[in-house]
């Protein structure tokens, strides 16, 4: 049995996969096995990734139609074999010492799942004005405590992060649980870590910096949003609140406060990213949902996102908005242009 297996979803990553297969190769920790899931890729990622990889055994190919990235790493759980699993995006990269670090903490202490941190590259000034993503101010928690416990803990040090590659997670505790990734939406990890979370009895956190997180132009975080970004945060909220109203009595104390917390975050995501949007596409999505799901979409979707315009449009319109926008650009140019 291979200590950990590492399952990466392949679309369109031509430019990214070599650098992101060759950092597996590069691994101190060799007892690994790696499932490449090609979600019908209409350029060269997978001729590719056999190239990059040679004749290593340790690595598997498998071809699907296009059906998205939580259909690709379902796929992926499905053929694990490895005691734990990792999940990694094509067009990022580990640590060379990742796995065998991650490893060695969650089967030295028995873990369901073991947290760790990233770094985070960006192609470009541009991409840190678009996008950031930054881990370095997440704070240290020691100890192993359940999911439940782990997820107050991040909550009251501000430090979670609802990315499921930054998770080592034991092969046997997704098939007893039954957690999969919900598929067809976007935003899908909010749904699958929270979740991860309401049932390891065992959790840990790494504050280490072993995963490296690359933003670039056409990754889902910086592309122009669409209703599907919108309802992806929308249906993770949804189900975790459903989640939760079947659940509420057997929740430890404290976590049914820090899982809604995180709900209303998700909502208010939806709401801000329907701002993209006009409210004839948001009426056509929420006319196709279920009765409850639609009134729920009305309400926590399109009518959040009025309020929240509004409050925009009041401090947008203010003149002390405007003259500490103005303040604000000089050092702002200034420190983008530093990191250079």
């Amino acid at each position: 049995m291979p200590a950990v297996s590492v399952v990466v979803p392949m679309y369109n990553a031509e430019p990214y996969i070599g650098e992101c297969l060759s950092s597996l190769l590069r691994q101190t920790l060799e007892s690994i096995e790696v499932i490449c899931v090609n979600d019908g890729s209409t350029d060269n990622t997978l001729e590719v990734a056999r190239q990059i990889v040679e004749e290593d055994e340790r690595f598997s190919f498998v071809s699907q139609d296009n059906k998205g990235l939580s259909a690709s790493r379902n796929a992926g759980i499905i053929r694990a074999k490895g005691e734990y699993v990792l999940f990694l995006d094509a067009d990022d990269y580990l640590e060379p010492h990742a796995l065998e670090r991650l490893f060695t903490q969650a089967s030295s202490k028995a873990l369901d799942v073991l947290f760790f941190s990233a770094r985070t590259i960006y192609e470009g000034v541009l991409m840190r004005g678009v996008y950031r993503d930054e881990y370095t101010a997440r704070k240290n928690i020691d100890g192993v405590m359940s999911g439940q416990q782990l997820l107050m803990q991040f909550q009251s040090k501000e430090s979670f992060s609802a990315s499921a590659a930054m998770q080592l997670l034991r092969r046997d505790f997704l098939d007893e649980t039954g957690i999969r990734f919900y598929e067809g939406i976007l935003q899908e990890d909010n749904l699958f870590t929270c979740l991860t979370l309401a049932y390891a009895k065992r959790a840990a956190y790494l504050n280490e910096p072993l995963y490296v997180r690359r933003v670039h132009a056409d990754s889902i975080m910086t592309s122009k949003k669409t209703i599907r970004h919108v309802y992806g945060h929308f249906k993770c909220a949804y189900e975790l609140e459903r989640w939760l109203v079947a659940h509420v009595d057997s929740c430890e104390p404290g976590f049914f406060e820090a899982l809604l917390a995180h709900v209303s975050v998700c909502y208010t995501y939806a709401a801000r990213e329907s701002w993209e949007l006009s409210p004839g596409e948001l009426l056509e999505r929420a006319n196709c949902l279920p009765a409850e799901e639609r009134l729920r979409f009305i309400v926590d979707v399109i009518g959040n996102a009025r309020s929240l315009g509004e409050i925009k449009s009041e401090y947008a319109d203010s003149t002390t908005f405007r003259v500490g926008s103005a303040i604000m650009k000089l050092p702002c140019w200034v420190k983008e242009n530093l990191k250079r």
